[in-house]
């Protein structure tokens, strides 16, 4: 992608962290694809304190 969705409201990352860390199942943040399964919700912090997330697809790099 050369720019960021439009259609993606990353300002609401940290409410639906919060609520997965009460309603989900935290897991250990890991670099290996094969720690986490197709399925798996993923947040993190990009560059300049913006917040992400994604949903797993696949271990296959």
């Amino acid at each position: 992608m050369s720019s960021t969705d439009k259609n993606i409201d990353h300002r609401r990352v940290p409410n639906l962290q919060v609520f997965f860390s009460r309603h989900g199942e935290e897991l250990a943040v890991s670099s290996l694809g094969s720690d986490y399964k197709p399925g798996d919700i993923v947040t993190w912090m990009m560059p300049g304190n913006f917040p992400y997330i994604d949903l797993f697809t696949n271990n296959v790099l």
